[in-house]
């Protein structure tokens, strides 16, 4: 059975031939075809994982070499996007920029990396009034998919992030779907990928208990923050 997997590897193994100043041409001939190889890149096509082994002996690599490299390269990569966004939560834009200039000298490997970076430029332009709240809540509906997002049952730490900003900036109308989503996740916490910062539990929860005390809404209120300190007890 021939094993067919997402762009990821194919985007570092990209990555490598341009490293290697090789062309498209010389890396694909005779494995495939140029115009099958940037399918599988876009992701339009998933590309077998006995190609991709093919591609990177091709590129001097033994595949387990390679996968591991592949996985040192994506935890770097997690790493530096978490260091971003929590430098730029905590409004330190000089060492953001600094760690900014730093992952985009290379293309973001993991889509999930991608949308938490992308999250946190737009929040970083909206912190520094690059962007005005308007702009902010259209962009960040957009880039977070906002309808699929209310459906989702587990979400990501920009993400959740994501929404207590948009919580603060959109109408009025969409303020309560926001907040009982959000209330929904601090009272699962575990529906929610914070990985060891917890920290980001609380500010969510700050945005949410600001809405509901501004609605004298006092009973859910108390019940976010309960949950908020319990969950980050446990964390």
């Amino acid at each position: 059975m021939i094993r067919k997997i997402d762009n990821e590897l194919f985007v570092y193994l990209d990555s490598i031939r341009k490293d290697q100043n090789i062309s498209q041409e010389d890396l694909c001939f005779p494995i495939i075809t140029e115009s099958l190889y940037r399918k599988y890149l876009k992701g339009s096509v998933k590309a077998p994982l006995e190609v991709i082994e093919a591609l990177s002996n091709r590129l001097g690599f033994r595949f387990d070499f390679f996968m591991r490299e592949f996985s040192n390269q994506t935890y770097q990569e997690n790493e530096l996007v978490t260091q971003f966004f929590n430098l730029t939560i905590g409004r330190n834009f000089k060492e953001a920029m600094a760690v900014y200039q730093v992952i985009i000298k290379k293309p973001i490997i993991q889509k999930e990396n991608q949308l938490f970076f992308e999250t946190s430029v737009l929040i970083k332009r909206l912190f520094e009034k690059d962007i005005n709240s308007f702009y902010f809540s259209k962009a960040m509906k957009s880039l977070i998919d906002f309808e699929h997002i209310l459906k989702k049952s587990t979400v990501s730490l920009a993400e959740a992030y994501g929404l207590g900003l948009l919580l603060d900036n959109v109408v009025k109308e969409e303020k309560e779907v926001i907040a009982k989503k959000l209330e929904s996740l601090i009272l699962t916490p575990n529906k929610v990928i914070f990985g060891n910062h917890s920290h980001v539990i609380n500010l969510v929860a700050l945005h949410v208990v600001k809405y509901l005390e501004k609605e004298k809404l006092y009973e859910r209120e108390l019940l976010v923050l309960t949950h908020a300190i319990e969950a980050s007890k446990e964390k």
